[in-house]
This record gives structure tokens, C-alpha cells and sequence, in this order.
């Protein structure tokens, strides 16, 4: 049983000078995310019962200042300072329930704990910007000061903290070919903290067989990406023609470091391990590659007034990792096509009718013979129609069939969803709709894990069929 909620706050304050591109703005935000976890496990060894409760929190509180400053009369200089500070806890309480006399629960201190760390940056940065018709040059450097503050409260008591130094740029540009297209380039660099979890030194064994313990020396990554894209419009045939590249790679990328248990024994800890079981942890590697290329195809058939739409991606990403101190890379590869009709026949019609299919296959370093890899294929159409009486009648309907690494994972399932809605108010600013969600009860849901040593598939119960009742209402104060 889990459960979470999300809250989001952001205030700003805007002020601009009397000379033109002189401003002032002050941006406040805050994010608090907790979650809580109630797992129970049956041991068969020890004829009893393993109850986890978890208590996880996130709290974020940042500020930022920038000042900008006209260049000429295109460009633009600023100077921001950003404070960021991510409060993260984790509480685990472990408990052990006699399946055999009273079932009375008892405390296991080997596999409980309570963490708690901060992540606090300072983020000062210089940015020059020019804009020219379109042609955007933009280009920034930030120096990156952050300490992590690492606080185990149990069951032992240990308190540590580090500091790290980053250079932090990134550029825009783009190029635009008037009514003809465009081809736009960004490049930008980043850093990301370990959570809570991957920090914490006790053991997690609510999997026997997969067993997890966490890192106290884990550092930050630091990832480099860039994003090329290139459209080109002809309107005389009513084409659009676009392609797309990201890539990034990371340094001290947070990867895991798996060891398989040769024979069963009992840690220090007095947590057991059997034979078989493999014990997971958090490492830092390099190696980590991303890179995705996708082409999109535009054309409008006047006769029938619709678009066609056809898009093809690749992608490529290797995952770094540590098998019995050996390294090991997974790759994997994957590959998807998507042609839709859409409708441009009025506002009041509105469809969409698409087929996508899409595979991947994996493979590691240490076994290069062999691989996995699996396939979905989907078959979909939606459809908005205004009838009088200002009615909207929507409709979404999608066939999915799902192959899979394991054949007893194959399976196919048709997703059909509906509503009925009446605008009503001035301008019909309000919206009142009835709508039912997979009106055949058969919605399923399934996913795929890669990690440097296997690739995991996972079926989980989803949520099947249901009504709801909507209320919208539209602010409309902008003329």
C-alpha cells in the first residue's frame, strides 16, 4: 500500500526600469513530496511474517535573483544567483510478525533505519543573449558550489558532508530560413545528486533474492547533452520535414554494483543471505551513453482535408555497471514507427487515427552471445465532434498488443474510452462532461527495467473501469 502527494508553490516579482531591457525579477518556489510504504513479506524459512514501513519526504526550497542589462539594441547581459537547497528522509521501520503463537510484531533493527540528508547549491551565473529576427545566439556560464550533508539517525548514528565545484555552461543557437524552417542547436551541462536511498548503509532484503544496500560515498554525476534539430518547411507541396538528435553522456554516473552470493551466510548486521541472492548497490562509473535520433514527416492531403503524419526514431543507450567486480555494459537498442491521419476538416471534427510499433533488444558486455528483446504494436483512434446544442461527443479506442522477453508475458488487450460533455456560461466558459474509462474493463499495464546485468519485465494491476464527473471552468481576461 503507497502513498503520495505533490505540492508546488512559486511566487515571482517582476520590476523593470525606465531604461528599456533593464529588469529586475525574484523567483521563490518550494516543492514538498511525501510518500509513505507498507510491504508485507512471508518468510518460509523463518515461518513469519516481514511488515516494512516507509517514510519518505522530499522538500525543496530555491530562490533565484537576475538582473538583466541591454547590449545594443539585440543583445542582452544577466547576472542571476540561484540558492537551492532538496531536504530529503528516509524512515524505514521493520518489523517481525511470529506467524506461529501470538503474532505479536517486534522491532528488527538490522534491517531498519532512519536518513536524512541536504543538498544545498549556490549557482551564480553570467549570460549574454542576442537576438536578431529570429536568430538567437545564447550563451551562459555558471559556477556551481553544493555540499551534501548525509545524517544516519539509525540505528547507528553517523553525520558526514562533502562539497563539490562545478563549471556549468550551456549554448543556444538557432538559424532561421524565414518561412523555409529553421535548425536549431543547444548545448548544456548538468550535475544530479544521489537520493536518499542510494545513500543509506542497511540492508533492504523485502526481496530475498534481490538484495539492496545503499552507498554513503556516493558522489554527484555530471552529464553533458546536445540537441540538434532541423525543419524544413515547403509549402508549395504542403510538406513539413523535420529530424531531431539529442545525445548526452555522464561521468560518475550513479550506476549499481550487483554480487551474487556463492553460499549462504549472515552479515554483521545479522541480516541473512542465501545462496543465489544478489546484493545490489549504488556505484559511480563512467560511460553512460544516450543518443536518439527521430525524423518526423508532415503532409496535408487536400482532397480529403487531413494530415499525414509519419515518424521514425532510433535509439542507442549503454548502461555502465559492475558484475562480481568484473565491469559490464548493456546496450540496448531500440526502434519505432508511428504513421497517423488527422483530421483539418472544421473545428467542429476533430480525429485521429495512427499505428505505432516499436522494439528493443538488449545485450550485455559479459555474455555478448546472447540477448532480449521485445516488441508492442498499437493500433489507435480518437474523435471530437461539436453537435448542436453545444455537445461534445469524444471518443479514444486503442488496440494493444504486447510481445514480450518471457512468452507468458505476451499478451493484448483494446483500451476504449468515452465521454459526453455540454458547454454552458458565457462564451461556454464552463464545461460539464460524463466519461467512462476503459468501458471494456480490460486496461493492462506493463514495463520493461534495463540495468547493466539483466532486464526486467513487470505486470502490474491497473486501475480498469470507472466514471467521472468534470467540472471546467476557463479564465478568459486576455483580449
Amino acid at each position: 500500500l503507497s502513498k503520495a502527494f505533490n505540492m508546488d508553490g512559486n511566487l515571482i516579482y517582476q520590476h523593470k526600469f525606465n531604461d528599456i531591457g533593464r529588469t529586475l525579477s525574484v523567483d521563490f518556489n518550494t516543492r514538498i513530496n511525501p510518500t509513505t510504504r507498507d510491504n508485507l513479506y512471508e518468510d518460509l524459512v523463518l515461518d513469519s511474517l516481514i511488515q516494512y514501513n516507509t517514510k519518505e519526504s522530499v522538500y525543496v526550497l530555491g530562490s533565484n535573483v537576475t538582473f538583466t542589462e541591454p547590449v545594443g539594441t539585440i543583445g542582452q547581459l544577466s547576472l542571476g544567483y540561484n540558492l537551492n537547497t532538496t531536504y530529503r528522509s528516509s524512515d524505514v521501520q521493520s518489523y517481525v510478525i511470529d506467524g506461529e503463537s501470538t503474532g505479536q510484531e517486534m522491532l528488527n533493527e538490522d534491517l531498519s533505519s532512519n536518513f536524512k540528508s541536504r543538498y544545498t547549491q549556490h549557482l551564480p551565473t553570467l549570460r549574454y543573449s542576442r537576438n536578431n529576427y529570429g536568430n538567437i545566439f545564447d550563451v551562459s556560464l555558471a559556477y556551481q558550489y553544493a555540499t551534501l550533508t548525509n545524517e544516519q539517525l539509525f540505528p547507528t548514528v553517523e553525520k558526514s558532508t562533502r562539497s563539490f565545484t562545478n563549471l556549468i555552461p550551456s549554448a543556444t543557437f538557432r538559424m532561421g530560413f524565414g518561412e523555409d524552417g529553421e535548425l536549431m542547436a543547444r548545448y548544456s551541462a548538468s550535475t544530479s545528486a544521489p537520493s536518499a536511498t542510494q545513500l543509506q548503509s542497511v540492508y533492504d532484503n523485502s526481496d530475498p533474492l534481490f538484495v539492496s544496500v545503499g552507498n554513503p560515498l556516493l558522489d554527484q554525476s555530471y552529464s553533458h547533452s546536445l540537441d540538434v534539430r532541423l525543419q524544413k518547411n515547403y509549402f508549395d507541396q504542403n510538406i513539413t520535414l523535420s529530424n531531431r538528435t539529442s545525445v548526452t553522456t555522464s561521468s560518475d554516473y550513479i550506476g549499481t554494483s550487483t554480487t551474487v552470493v556463492d553460499e549462504s551466510y549472515v552479515t554483521d548486521g545479522g541480516v541473512t543471505l542465501v545462496e543465489g541472492a544478489q546484493i545490489n548497490s549504488p556505484v559511480n562509473l563512467d560511460g553512460y551513453w544516450s543518443v536518439r535520433n527521430n525524423t518526423s514527416f508532415g503532409m496535408l492531403i487536400s482532397p480529403i482535408k487531413n494530415n499525414l503524419n509519419v515518424s521514425a526514431g532510433l535509439g542507442y543507450t549503454k548502461l555502465p555497471g559492475i558484475t562480481n567486480g568484473e565491469m559490464n555494459e548493456a546496450k540496448s537498442y531500440t526502434a519505432d514507427l508511428k504513421v497517423g491521419l488527422a483530421s483539418n476538416i472544421s473545428e467542429k471534427v476533430d480525429y485521429n487515427i495512427y499505428y505505432q510499433v516499436g522494439g528493443s533488444r538488449v545485450s550485455n558486455s559479459l555474455q555478448p552471445d546472447t540477448y532480449s528483446q521485445y516488441f508492442t504494436q498499437t493500433v489507435g483512434a480518437s474523435l471530437n465532434l461539436t453537435l448542436p446544442w453545444d455537445i461534445v461527443f469524444r471518443n479514444e479506442t486503442l488496440f494493444q498488443k504486447y510481445n514480450g522477453v518471457n512468452n507468458s508475458f505476451d499478451t493484448q488487450y483494446t483500451l476504449w474510452n468515452m465521454g459526453v460533455a455540454k458547454k454552458f456560461l458565457k462564451d461556454n466558459r464552463g464545461e460539464l462532461e460524463l466519461s467512462v474509462f476503459d468501458l471494456l474493463g480490460e486496461n493492462q499495464s506493463f514495463n520493461q527495467t534495463v540495468t547493466a546485468q539483466y532486464l526486467q519485465e513487470t505486470q502490474t494491476q491497473a486501475l480498469q473501469r470507472y466514471f467521472m464527473l468534470t467540472f471546467t471552468y476557463q479564465l478568459r481576461m486576455f483580449k
